[in-house]
């Protein structure tokens, strides 16, 4: 099954995926379950964690710069419109995710749907939550694309994520949560002096760093963020909801003030 080796494959694969979330709700209506109100994802930070920054690079949604990306690729349309690379092999992925999960086999079926716009072909195969998250993504064995939630707090860091010894291997007994495999000395340094920094300011300016990286480099496709409601009485200053999964309103409640 091929993969997308290539930035250029991965950046077409991106801008053809990411109508989940940026397409109008009017354009939406009776397809899309987001309804345009899911944050686009530009990197692997919500915009909303202290560690984010505007600098990232970012993916609209493009069906025709997505076929464009996809050609400097290497990859060309055949009679039924199935995009083929020179060794004549059909790019069709295998996408995974959890069986039973609704929204998310929902989001999958967008997807393919997406894709088959392009020329790209999606399978999609769910599999348990016990299974996926156990071995098909702890040892690696996803023949395709794999797709999961993933939970941050204020102070998570990219250390084990997307770090060279977070690389889930036989060696290391399978431990570790760098699933994409993602090898970058800059992103290795950067995420280790972060998750050793205990100066915030500085700390996110490593992380802001990281960002950037993980935007250009793209080990993995973010797609959106959860949108989550937060509401607060009216006089309560340095209220932040940072709309990360798992994460508390009073995780700031130290800076909390009344008027």
């Amino acid at each position: 099954m091929p993969k997308l080796e290539t930035r250029r494959a991965k950046l077409g694969f991106l801008l053809a995926a990411l109508a989940l979330a940026v397409m109008p709700a009017e354009a939406q209506r009776g397809k899309k379950p987001a309804q345009g109100r899911q944050p686009v994802s530009h990197t692997y930070l919500p915009t909303r964690h202290p560690g984010y920054t505007d600098r990232v690079d970012r993916y609209p949604y493009d069906p025709g710069q997505a076929r464009k990306f996809l050609k400097e690729a290497g990859y060309f349309p055949d009679l039924d419109g199935t995009l083929r690379n020179a060794a004549g092999n059909r790019l069709v992925l295998e996408l995974n995710t959890t069986a039973g999960n609704r929204l998310r086999e929902q989001v999958a079926q967008i997807i393919q749907a997406d894709l088959r716009r392009v020329g790209i072909g999606l399978t999609i195969k769910n599999y348990p939550a016990r299974v996926l998250l156990g071995d098909i993504t702890n040892k690696r064995s996803f023949p395709g694309l794999v797709m999961y939630a993933w939970i941050l707090s204020p102070t998570s860091d990219c250390d084990s994520l997307y770090t060279s010894d977070g690389i889930p291997r036989a060696r290391n007994g399978w431990s570790g949560q760098n699933y994409p495999g993602y090898v970058n000395a800059t992103m290795d340094a950067r995420c280790k002096a972060a998750s050793r920094e205990i100066d915030e300011g500085k700390r996110n300016l490593l992380l802001n760093e990281t960002a950037v990286i993980f935007s250009r480099d793209l080990p993995a496709l973010p797609l959106y963020v959860r949108a989550q409601v937060a509401a607060a009485k009216a006089g309560l200053q340095n209220f932040v909801a940072v709309q990360l999964s798992g994460t508390y309103e009073t995780w700031n409640v130290h800076r909390w003030v009344w008027e």
